[in-house]
């Protein structure tokens, strides 16, 4: 005679809803100090789209905020560790040479994700990368 055994209940986990991603999220999970100057040029990047009249939305993510036009992102700031942040600029292969050329500040690029990466320092001045936001917005706007 076969002895049936009995069936283990599995257990149940509580499902989360959609997290928000803002200041207060990022300070529980960073350094506060940095996400105060994360938030700042968010700030700054968001008057300047405001100002120039671009059809651009804020997106919170986990890890970066970023600036987009439907789906596709045409630039933002990134998180690289939980102090440390940078800009980040879509950028195509084709349209590096033209990106070196207006870009005031070293960068790095990534050809998995088709972005200029620029770590963010105390030196960087957002109104000296006017020209390089412009050139972002542009070149997505020519898709």
């Amino acid at each position: 005679l076969n002895k049936l055994e009995e069936e283990q209940e599995s257990q149940k986990k509580t499902v989360r809803g959609l997290e928000i991603y803002d200041e207060e999220f990022q300070k529980s999970h960073r350094n506060k100090k940095s996400v105060d100057e994360f938030f700042e040029i968010v700030e700054k990047i968001e008057t300047m789209i405001k100002d120039k009249g671009w059809n651009l939305e804020k997106k919170l993510n986990k890890y970066y905020v970023g600036f987009k036009s439907g789906f596709p992102l045409v630039f933002g700031v990134s998180w690289s560790g939980t102090r440390s942040f940078g800009l980040f600029f879509k950028v195509q292969p084709e349209g590096l040479t033209k990106f070196k050329k207006i870009c005031p500040y070293n960068f790095s690029y990534d050809r998995q994700w088709k972005q200029a990466f620029i770590r963010f320092d105390k030196n960087i001045n957002i109104a000296k990368l006017e020209k390089t936001f412009k050139w972002a917005y542009d070149s997505f706007l020519e898709k």
